[in-house]
């Protein structure tokens, strides 16, 4: 009898968030390498401010990108449960404000997690 080994590679994926640079952060986004389920990951914009500004943050890997908008003081958007990067893909997401869906982007941030 002979048994075979089979190996799988493993990722540790690493969480992230950033905050607007304005003086009272009107926006906040983040990246969650293990979102609702094992296997997906969980982007999420809120917009912590009553101010017009909508907050927006734009989410890029190889392969892909996504843009999500909150607009409302304590609105908050987020992914679908099953969205899925593949595992070891850098994930950059940038958060920042605008007047309207056009508008110049405006205290902009970013941050690097791993899927």
């Amino acid at each position: 009898m002979s048994l075979a080994m089979v190996s799988t590679a493993a990722y540790a994926g690493s969480n992230t968030w950033a905050l607007t640079t304005d003086d009272n952060p009107g926006g906040r986004a983040g990246f969650d390498h293990d979102g609702p389920g094992a296997e997906q990951e969980f982007i999420r914009i809120c917009d912590q401010d009553d101010d017009g500004y909508r907050a927006t943050v734009q989410a890029s890997w190889s392969g892909g990108s996504l843009r999500l908008d909150a607009l409302g003081n304590g609105k908050c958007v987020h992914t679908r449960p099953s969205f899925n990067i593949a595992e070891g893909k850098t994930v950059t997401i940038k958060v920042c404000l605008r007047k309207g869906y056009s508008g110049s982007p405006k205290f902009c941030a970013s941050a690097r997690g791993v899927a």
